[in-house]
């Protein structure tokens, strides 16, 4: 880690997995936070294409699910400093894009230590689910 910050962001994100792992059912049953995210990772195909580059693996872009090959297309081919041009107003970070489960865990470290109101902006269904979840937490449900 570069500073205690890249070490508290770390940690941070590794809380929201393990919340996560406790939570599934209410995070995910609904299907709420997929749709957002599907429909982001659409619109993504799109503005890659728009930008020049070849959207591998179609399939993979329309799944929630993480892929290494998906994950390694956007890290080395497009690259992060890229894809945070690309994504500004769809999605909080380049790592959020890569499956529904970085998504969640971005989100609570945006929800937490970054810009609430960009994230209800941004990812509402998932500024919305984090809300339930610490209303519930704080009125003791």
């Amino acid at each position: 880690q570069e500073n205690e910050n890249d070490m508290f962001d770390d940690l941070l994100h590794e809380i929201a997995h393990a919340m996560e792992t406790l939570l599934r059912d209410r995070i995910y049953n609904d299907g709420l936070l997929e749709k957002e995210f599907l429909e982001k990772r659409r619109l993504m195909i799109d503005i890659l294409a728009m930008a020049g580059y070849t959207p591998i693996h179609i399939n993979k872009m329309l799944s929630p699910d993480y892929d290494l090959e998906l994950d390694s297309y956007f890290y080395n081919e497009v690259g992060y400093d890229k894809l945070a041009q690309l994504i500004g107003g769809i999605f909080v970070s380049p790592y959020s894009i890569t499956s529904l489960r970085e998504y969640w865990a971005k989100g609570l470290e945006e929800y937490l230590i970054g810009d609430r109101l960009d994230l209800k902006q941004v990812c509402p269904a998932l500024h919305d689910k984090l809300e339930e979840i610490f209303s519930e937490a704080y009125e003791g449900g």
